[in-house]
């Protein structure tokens, strides 16, 4: 996933990760196991999963739990409240 590209700079992946932890453990808390199963379904190895950018690995994602395009969008609020405390 690209998420981290563009206005995402290198020094917020650490949150950024945390951020997606928290998104994947409420996914698994609803499914668990088969949420595991779905993803594995939806990035098959082999494929251009890498490659597919944001929106098309959202959709993905959605199909799997509803919600991860909105939850994504929340991240860019955050992301810009944090620059605004710390004037990064």
């Amino acid at each position: 996933m690209q998420i981290l590209t563009g206005a995402w700079p290198s020094d917020n992946y650490g949150w950024y990760q945390g951020q997606f932890f928290d998104q994947v453990e409420k996914v698994y808390a609803q499914k668990g196991i088969a949420s595991l199963k779905e993803v594995r379904a939806a990035f098959p190895p082999g494929s251009e999963r890498f490659a597919l950018g944001n929106p098309v690995t959202l959709r993905r994602l959605d199909k799997i739990s509803p919600g991860f395009t909105a939850w994504a969008h929340s991240l860019e609020v955050r992301l810009c409240q944090i620059k605004h405390l710390t004037g990064r």
